[in-house]
């Protein structure tokens, strides 16, 4: 035998509150497996509801009850506890408000660690007396500190993401628009966005809610520009002392020390000596590779360089240089000595001398014979200017003879060059860190407010959830009957007034064209 079942539409507000209801005895943990109402539930129905059987009834209900029993095989709470998390719950924050205050935590947390970090490396700049704003964290060689320059780039980059990614949240809640903000705005003809950080939505706002949307966004620009600079890798640029010796040096042969003073110019020489004889650090170069190894303002992978030379009659032809930081010793008889000079270059320089020495090897150019062709003079004058515009013009370097290399008046045979790991450090701006600090105390202060004020509104519609939930429970009365219209047909109706029926045509999509290309060339941009 076979019931008809009349079958009457809900309206969306009661199917909402039957199946909320539903739920709810579900969560409390009712035993009872409910089964379909009795009485009809439809008063009206249309011709192909009619002759539903007894047995569709029952099947039905069958899936119903297997549905909620495997739902409830996995509900573990007892039902006290269901009833007391359903207390806090409805008691706790939801929505935006939550996202605010989610926001809001995780400023503080940066901002926590920020602030660590920055008393922390401004307490050992105040230890050692530095006067810089710069404090070095790390020295050793170029792939460890670059690896851990890595390391930390990584971490800012999270942190700076998360703190932007907070604020952005916050900026699209303030601009995000109400239903009635929605409905009026399509009454003129004119759409507001939902869902994404919205411009054209700032127009439509109170000025109180843009000046904080303007405070958010100006506070994120230094976080773009000057987080990822707080930390940076250098290279190390040697000083480097310059010997004149005879080739019996490197044999350990005995030199006129009371000519040297090491503690003045914070030499070593008979280490130099020691490591030289014993093969450790130094190596042989040629005149020409040796010119290459020092030429260049940036020498990171060598220090001490040792000048055999020609045993001269005497000291004297060792000039005094027009720029150095030590003056060049006389050694006496140069016949009961094997070292016959030595020099020191070193940032120490007085302002007097700063012109002097924009190249850090005027001895390598300070060269007369480089100006000088068949044994005429090109130019003395040229050979008496500073430096700075001596060694610039890369002029001897083209007349320069490396097997006739003279240095300030000794031929030089060879030269021994100590070889050094190149060295990095790595380094932390202090001031720098003081801005993030700042900027960062901005967010949280006005994330704070946005969590404990009323400046967003009551209803928000920031996720494309809201908007749809908002307009299932009530319909949108300008676009009533445009379902199948998309932006661009809406726009039209909106302009010229009239809609027209609309075809369905099941033509693939992409998902790029969501979005117009003025966008999309302006993010690529970005």
């Amino acid at each position: 035998m076979h019931s008809n079942i009349l079958l009457t539409p809900l309206k969306p507000q009661e199917r909402y509150s039957r199946a909320a209801r539903d739920s709810q005895e579900d969560d409390v943990g009712n035993n009872t497996v409910p089964s379909l109402p009795t009485n009809p539930t439809y008063s009206q129905a249309s011709p192909r509801y009619e002759n539903v059987s007894t047995e569709s009834k029952t099947l039905l209900s069958d899936a119903y009850s297997d549905a909620l029993s495997q739902k409830k095989k996995h509900s573990w709470m007892p039902r006290t506890w269901h009833r007391r998390w359903n207390a806090i719950s409805e008691r706790l924050p939801s929505g935006w408000k939550l996202g605010t205050m989610g926001a809001a935590l995780l400023s503080f947390l940066i901002l926590i660690v920020n602030i660590s970090i920055t008393a922390a490396f401004y307490s050992k700049l105040h230890r050692k007396g530095k006067k810089t704003s710069v404090a070095p964290i790390q020295t050793g060689t170029c792939e460890d500190i670059k690896r851990s320059g890595v390391i930390i780039h990584l971490a800012i980059n999270i942190a700076s993401t998360l703190l932007l990614g907070a604020s952005s949240y916050c900026m699209q809640s303030i601009s995000a628009p109400t239903r009635e903000d929605v409905d009026a705005a399509h009454k003129k003809g004119i759409h507001l966005d939902i869902g994404v950080p919205s411009y054209r939505n700032l127009r439509f706002i109170r000025r109180r809610r843009l000046l904080v949307w303007v405070c958010l966004c100006l506070s994120s620009v230094p976080l773009h520009l000057v987080y990822n600079s707080t930390f940076f890798v250098s290279t190390n640029n040697n000083m480097y002392p310059i010997y004149y010796a005879d080739e019996s040096f490197a044999r350990g042969a005995p030199y006129n020390e009371s000519f040297f003073d090491e503690k003045l110019y914070d030499v070593d020489i008979k280490g130099t000596q020691s490591d030289l004889v014993a093969g450790r650090r130094f190596q042989n170069l040629t005149n020409k590779d040796c010119i290459e190894g020092y030429a260049k303002t940036l020498v990171a992978d060598r220090r001490s360089v040792i000048l055999v030379v020609d045993r001269p009659e005497n000291c004297s032809i060792f000039k005094d240089p027009k720029v150095i930081t030590s003056d060049y010793q006389d050694c006496g008889n140069s016949s009961a000595t094997s070292l016959y000079d030595m020099t020191v270059y070193s940032t120490g320089i007085e302002p007097a001398m700063t012109p002097f020495v924009s190249n850090w090897f005027y001895w390598i150019c300070d060269q007369a014979s480089a100006y000088r062709y068949d044994g005429a003079d090109l130019g003395l004058n040229k050979y008496d200017e500073p430096p700075k515009d001596l060694c610039s013009d890369g002029g001897w370097k083209k007349q320069l003879d490396a097997d006739s290399w003279i240095v300030s008046g000794a031929r030089v045979r060879y030269c021994y060059s100590e070889k050094v790991d190149h060295q990095c450090q790595l380094n932390v701006a202090v001031n720098l860190l003081w801005v993030i600090v700042g900027f960062n105390i901005v967010k949280l202060i006005i994330t704070c407010f946005l969590v404990w004020s009323s400046l967003i509104n009551t209803n928000p519609l920031v996720t494309i959830g809201d908007a749809a939930a908002s307009f299932i429970d009530t319909p949108d009365a300008q676009t009533r009957g445009m379902c199948l219209y998309g932006a661009t047909e809406i726009k039209r109706v909106m302009r010229e007034g009239t809609p027209i029926a609309q075809e369905y045509r099941g033509s693939p999509k992409l998902w790029s064209a969501g979005v117009s290309k003025l966008r999309w060339s302006l993010a690529s941009i970005l």
